[in-house]
């Protein structure tokens, strides 16, 4: 694990891999109470969580990468677990994520072994937050709702220090994900653009790499909005070409080849596509995500 100081309160902590969905970037505050947010490095997070001895962990949103931070907070006795109020559901009871996978098939079968295998979600009290709530800790955080990749999805801005987490936004070269069927593309959209428009000077995301300087920061939400743009456009050019979906969805719109990868989530991945091509098409269907379309 890889461990920055950005200030005299401030740590940014990236593990040593981030494949299969078994870690993500986080972000340490110690102030007045030690806040950790999306604090998941897979293996290496037992013995941070021994060492840093943080007093709240806070998952940014429920998709399994982010909400084991709140598992093993659990495991190592965190006193406060947190996760946004919209998504608290989500980590009541296993069946929730079950429901991501919306038919019967082995698909669905597949996801259920999955999780019944990691495990990702805590098991026991977890508090779900608004934007009071992170004020209130006084750790110098304000939560900014940025919904879109997940219903609840927070970033976090520390204002005294122009340091904005974007959480799973997309503002890495992978670009942005919308892959679940309680995505909203349109939203996730909007969000970018409330969060480009704050003027961070230091911009840290929970996959890619840490983006400096104001103009560098809102370059980078551009080139993700960009991402979905041509996103759209290569989709619309295959149905002008009359490609059927089927067709589309083999290509890979987010994982080209993905029918060849090793990974176990290769077995998902087409269904993420699937819905990936039904944001767009329904977006196109209304004049576009950008309603610049007609």
């Amino acid at each position: 694990m890889k461990a920055m100081s950005l200030s005299k309160h401030l740590t940014w902590l990236e593990p040593a891999t981030m494949s299969n969905f078994s870690g993500c970037g986080g972000l340490l505050i110690d102030g007045r109470v030690r806040v950790g947010i999306d604090t998941n490095f897979g293996t290496e997070t037992a013995a941070w969580l021994a060492a840093a001895k943080p007093d709240v962990l806070i998952a940014s949103h429920y998709h399994i990468d982010h909400v084991a931070t709140l598992k093993h907070g659990e495991d190592a006795g965190v006193c406060r677990l947190l996760i946004p109020a919209a998504e608290l559901h989500m980590v009541r009871t296993p069946e929730n994520f079950h429901h991501l996978v919306d038919r019967e098939d082995e698909l669905l079968a597949f996801w259920k072994d999955l999780l019944l295998r990691h495990r990702f979600w805590p098991s026991g009290p977890v508090d779900g937050f608004v934007a009071g709530d992170i004020e209130a800790l006084d750790a110098g955080l304000v939560a900014i709702p940025t919904p879109g990749h997940s219903p609840g999805h927070t970033s976090f801005l520390v204002p005294d220090e122009g340091i904005l987490f974007s959480g799973d936004m997309g503002i890495d070269s992978f670009g942005p994900w919308y892959c679940w069927p309680d995505c909203d593309l349109r939203t996730l959209v909007a969000s970018l653009i409330r969060l480009r428009d704050l003027g961070a000077k230091t911009l840290l995301t929970s996959h890619g790499p840490m983006v400096t300087g104001e103009t560098a920061c809102r370059q980078a939400f551009d080139k993700a909005i960009e991402v979905i743009r041509q996103r759209e456009d290569r989709i619309a050019t295959m149905k002008e070409q009359d490609i059927p979906d089927e067709e589309i969805v083999s290509q890979g719109l987010l994982y080209p080849g993905h029918l060849s990868y090793k990974t176990e989530f290769r077995h998902i991945m087409g269904y993420w596509e699937e819905k990936t091509l039904q944001q767009h098409l329904a977006a196109l269907a209304a004049g576009g995500v950008f309603g610049d379309r007609h």
